[in-house]
């Protein structure tokens, strides 16, 4: 049916019911104020909640921010290392490991883009290897412990 053909007066209805079903659920939301809302959890403990979430979002947010920079700045400086005594004694490799377990999935995330040495510090964090097999390589282990973490 083309457009043209339509009668105007059949289209009104139409839209004037679609209108009024959309503003209806749109002045509902928005007529709802802040009086309007049951008081029953008090106060502080909704500007309690916030703050935690907050403090939980930004320590987040910083930690990523300082895993980051710490990888960023261990690559740079072991780009040239042999020795893989040299690259988990680097000072930024050991401060990746200090974070702990919180940064693990930050660590999974950076060798499922970039296999790389990275992985040893899931080593150090957990205190275990994730392969016994001497021929294992950086490669196969990053794949293994991203198959065990995730």
């Amino acid at each position: 049916m083309q457009l043209n053909n339509l009668n105007k007066r059949k289209l009104f209805p139409l839209t004037l019911t679609c209108g009024l079903v959309a503003s209806t659920f749109a002045f509902s939301y928005g007529s709802l104020g802040k009086n309007d809302i049951d008081s029953t959890i008090s106060n502080p403990v909704i500007e309690s909640l916030s703050q935690q979430s907050n403090n939980y979002f930004y320590s987040r947010l910083s930690m990523k921010s300082q895993f980051e920079k710490r990888v960023i700045a261990w690559k740079r400086n072991t780009m040239f290392m042999s020795f893989a005594e040299q690259i988990v004694n680097e000072h930024n490799f050991k401060e990746i490991v200090t974070m702990g377990e919180d940064v693990v999935p930050l660590i999974i995330e950076e060798i499922k883009k970039e296999p790389s040495p990275l992985v040893w510090s899931l080593n150090i964090i957990f205190g275990k290897t994730i392969s016994n097999n001497p021929n294992t390589t950086i490669e196969q282990a990053c794949k293994l412990w991203t198959k065990a973490l995730s």
